[in-house]
């Protein structure tokens, strides 16, 4: 085909080595004409790319095991970013809420929707919401107990942990987990 149109040639693939080890390669190139047409020739770049696809393998291995365990998780798991939204939550929190994650996923904890109690009772306003402290401080909080009314009408009473994650040390918060 790319000798035919001439297009250029993008291609990445896995070469058995002769001491039984795999290489990867990526090849880049394009047929050129020579000035009087008679002839064309094929340029390019050859690349062993090995380290890279084998760290994004690495990487690909790790975010399978770390999804997996966040899917198997027991305890309701909610990641909430910068801005208070909801970025994702486990089955469980879904479950403990006894709301859709689809319901749960991009609401804001800011917005007051939820019946949340103090462990006295009473109610709890939303700038005392664990997550709501975390992300406007980067403050982590742990055994924060609070009682939850899910719209069932049933109160659920929930021992709430929240810490920033930030991505490295230079960073403000990036979320927070409860």
């Amino acid at each position: 085909h790319v000798v035919r149109t001439g297009e250029p040639l993008f291609v990445e693939y896995r070469l058995l080595r002769a001491e039984g080890t795999n290489a990867y390669i990526r090849d880049r190139g394009r047929f050129v004409e020579e000035a009087d047409s008679s002839r064309r020739r094929m340029v390019g770049m050859m690349a062993d790319i090995t380290r890279a696809a084998e760290a994004d393998a690495r990487v690909r291995d790790s975010e399978h095991r770390l999804r997996a365990t966040f899917e198997a998780l027991a305890e309701g798991l909610v990641v909430v970013d910068q801005y208070g939204v909801i970025r994702e939550c486990n089955p469980s929190a879904s479950h403990i809420l006894g709301v859709p994650a689809e319901s749960l996923v991009g609401a804001s904890v800011f917005d007051g929707g939820w019946t949340v109690f103090r462990d006295d009772g009473s109610p709890m306003p939303t700038s005392e919401y664990p997550a709501v402290r975390t992300v406007r401080s980067g403050e982590s909080g742990s055994g924060i107990i609070m009682g939850v009314a899910v719209p069932s009408g049933e109160v659920r009473w929930l021992s709430v942990n929240a810490k920033a994650l930030a991505r490295n040390a230079s960073v403000h918060p990036g979320g927070a987990g409860r």
